[in-house]
């Protein structure tokens, strides 16, 4: 396959998985993205058959020469919560949107429509603008001030509330077209721990919707699902340009993921179909 991969080596901290790439006779760019630098040195030909991978930044960069992975329309949440999958497959499926400056000045309402003391706040855009996290109502202004001086978090963002949940474990898997490739615990008990040993459920629960599904919002995505006392939900759609792989089989994606762009590429610059 004549793939190449520019990989930003900070998404992968600092442990690019080169072995992998020789072994499969990958040719790779170490980049090393450095934000406002204009004159960036682009190492392939725009037409030739690149798959980046990177930090949001680096990767919104590389957009300007080469395809992503990265359609930042479809990765915000209302959009794919209403076109993947099922309402009440979703683990935020109580959820309303209101804008930071609404949350900001009215913290009561917003409340009171939990129903409870503490909410779950998330940015509906997926470039991950701010961390979501569960606000118990004591540390609200607290946690507005932080928002504000360290996200610089801006008034019309657009905000996902909904009451928090009770989360066994998280679970990332690759998906590639509209096959999940690999997959890898992240999360359990709300420690963040590292390994392969996703629930069978998940595991099904994910297939079941691929199986069914007829839009994604890209070729190759993540899909990121906790498993609850009431089942596996999803807990939300990310970019594969951007997202961490945990101890998913970097043979697998590296090898899957090269195949399936190849073969789109081949299909564009020549009208035949990749074997």
């Amino acid at each position: 396959m004549d793939v190449k991969w520019i990989v930003d080596k900070y998404i992968f901290e600092d442990r690019i998985p080169k072995k992998v790439f020789e072994d499969l006779g990958i040719e790779y760019h170490e980049m090393e993205y450095i934000p406002f630098l204009e004159d960036y040195d682009t190492p392939y030909d725009p037409e030739d058959c690149v798959v980046t991978y990177g930090t949001i930044n680096a990767v919104r960069h590389l957009k300007q020469y080469y395809g992503t992975f990265l359609r930042e329309e479809n990765l915000k949440y209302h959009v794919y919560s209403s076109k993947f999958a099922s309402t009440n497959d979703y683990l935020n499926s109580d959820h309303f949107f209101v804008t930071f400056k609404f949350l900001r000045e009215n913290p009561d309402e917003v409340y009171s429509k939990i129903n409870g003391k503490s909410i779950f706040i998330r940015p509906d855009s997926g470039s991950k603008s701010f961390t979501g996290k569960v606000i118990p109502k004591r540390d609200f202004d607290l946690e507005m001030d932080c928002m504000k001086q360290l996200y610089n978090t801006s008034d019309d963002e657009l905000i996902l509330v909904s009451t928090p949940k009770q989360i066994l474990e998280e679970s990332r898997f690759i998906i590639c077209d509209n096959e999940a490739i690999s997959y890898s615990r992240y999360q359990i008990k709300g420690e963040h721990k590292v390994d392969t040993n996703t629930s069978k459920q998940c595991i099904d629960f994910v297939n079941n919707i691929l199986e069914f599904q007829a839009w994604t919002p890209e070729e190759i995505f993540t899909l990121d699902v906790a498993l609850t006392p009431k089942g596996p939900k999803i807990i939300e759609l990310n970019s594969f340009s951007c997202a961490g792989w945990y101890a998913c089989d970097e043979k697998t994606i590296i090898d899957t993921v090269s195949r399936y762009i190849h073969n789109l590429w081949k299909e564009q610059y020549t009208g035949e179909e990749n074997v």
